[in-house]
């Protein structure tokens, strides 16, 4: 997590005037990841009216039935007296403790925090161990707060080396890291950012544009502040930096088309900027022919759906491998022919990953060009399933060898219009294929695909449910691959 800088707005009152508001670890997280809509949730709740991605709905199911088997697994341990659930309050934060073991012998209690992520070790480099330890750190300050005397803090993970065999094994599942010198060490940094969150209540973020959230002017605050924002913003320009889109907005330049022509940008950049300001499509007709003259038929076009849960479901996957549930294939077998279309679909009652890859051996010959968008996903998954079924292991290599990446036509830049928001088949699609849309889809987008079928599907016990979600399933799927053939027929007939 990068550092957040103290915002400067105007102190007028002590932290401990606020005694009306009380700061719960949510709203830490919201603040540590956006200060602004963490400002915007607490004085305008209203505007607030994001969607939570199916993603994060599914990871927060997941982290729950997590938690569900941690306490099933910490209380036949015995070995201390573990509490769940526990709230404690100060005049100003809330905390809820997951596990917690109080006077534990040791001179003081013990805090848990559970996460469903992947086992990382202290010190290691990485985003969701950073986020994880703050959380923790979080309930830590909130104890000492109340004066209660923690001597040990605990994370809870899941070990990702962990392989699911006949039956699931919580002692190989569950991994349980002592990093109470870690939070120990974090709890000043916790203090400041507690202090700064109150004080930004106070008054309003500042005018300044720096440190962005992942969603940057495409958030809820700032299109409550400018409403009149364009679809395509300053940010969109690829690895711009804070210092740039800071001048540009204090120039009022929140367009892209509107950056003065003397702005100085890196190269790159700078290029991008002339091309969307022209306006106009740029082809590179020999390079695009030499690529597709590459081809050999049949072709066929293969998409997958999958879900990552973080507790294993199938014997001989580890903690959040991705389940292979459902593909579709249209192909083309002659240059002239039609082109036919063939799916499967788990109805969670398999094997899914097995019998996604006995479908895929029947359908897909020893030779012909296999088209994919964006390849290192689907070649991963085949490498995946040729290492989880070894009979499929030389199928899935040959698969590989033929591997055909449509994105990279629009990546490598030999197709360009100023109008593709980005590389995606979302994006490209409206403008290459029109007639085609995934906006009237009860399934639109690949997070809401994995989350139905895992909960509606493999495990769903509403029987009209499940059959109208595979329903919804098989279209979103065949509309991926479709969209792959109609933008093949647009790009060979160039």
């Amino acid at each position: 997590m990068k550092e957040i800088d103290l915002i400067e707005i105007e102190y007028f009152q002590t932290v401990q005037e606020l005694h009306m508001y009380q700061l719960s670890k949510s709203l830490f997280k919201k603040y540590l990841q956006c200060p602004r809509e963490f400002w915007l949730a607490h004085h305008h709740p209203e505007k607030m009216t994001g969607v939570t991605p199916p993603e994060a709905i599914f990871r927060g199911r997941q982290g729950y039935e997590f938690e569900q088997l941690v306490k099933k697994y910490l209380t036949a341990k015995k070995d201390l007296d573990y509490v769940f659930q526990k709230s404690v309050f100060t005049e100003r934060l809330i905390a809820r403790f997951d596990a917690f073991v109080e006077n534990a012998g040791d001179g003081g209690s013990h805090i848990y925090e559970v996460k469903s992520s992947k086992y990382r070790a202290p010190g290691t480099n990485n985003d969701t161990l950073r986020k994880n330890m703050f959380d923790l750190g979080f309930q830590v300050f909130a104890a000492r707060e109340l004066g209660m005397e923690i001597s040990k803090a605990f994370l809870i993970n899941v070990d990702g080396d962990y392989v699911l065999g006949d039956a699931l094994d919580l002692e190989g599942l569950i991994k349980i890291s002592d990093v109470t010198d870690e939070i120990n060490a974090l709890q000043p940094v916790i203090a400041e950012n507690i202090d700064w969150a109150f004080e930004l209540l106070k008054g309003e973020p500042s005018v300044a544009f720096e440190n962005f959230c992942d969603l940057k002017l495409d958030c809820p605050y700032f299109r409550w502040k400018y409403p009149e924002l364009p679809q395509r913003t300053v940010c969109d320009i690829p690895r711009i930096n804070a210092d740039n889109v800071s001048k540009l907005i204090a120039e009022g330049c929140f367009a892209i088309e509107d950056i003065p022509e003397d702005f100085v940008l890196p190269a790159a950049q700078s290029e991008m900027v002339e091309f969307i300001k022209a306006g106009e499509t740029v082809m590179d007709l020999e390079g695009i022919s030499d690529r597709l003259a590459e081809l050999e038929y049949p072709l066929y076009f293969l998409d997958f759906e999958t879900v990552n849960p973080s507790i294993p479901q199938i014997k001989g996957m580890k903690p959040l491998d991705q389940i292979i549930f459902q593909h579709s294939l249209h192909v083309l077998k002659t240059p002239e022919s039609e082109h036919e279309h063939f799916e499967f679909l788990s109805n969670g009652e398999g094997e899914a990953p097995r019998e996604v890859a006995a479908s895929l051996k029947d359908l897909i010959g020893d030779t012909g060009s296999v088209l994919v968008w964006y390849k290192s996903f689907e070649m991963g998954r085949n490498r995946e399933m040729g290492e989880l079924y070894p009979e499929y292991a030389d199928f899935f290599e040959s698969v590989n060898g033929r591997v055909f990446d449509l994105y990279e036509i629009f990546s490598k830049k030999l197709y360009r219009d100023p109008r593709f928001l980005n590389n995606s088949i979302k994006s490209i699609l409206p403008i290459l294929a029109p007639e085609l849309s995934y906006k009237e889809l009860a399934i639109g987008n690949g997070g809401l695909a994995s989350a139905r079928w895992f909960d509606e599907v493999f495990k769903g016990e509403d029987p009209v449910k499940k059959t109208r979600t595979m329903k919804n399933l098989r279209e979103y799927c065949h509309l991926d691959t479709l969209a792959m053939v109609r933008i093949f027929e647009v790009l060979e007939a160039l």
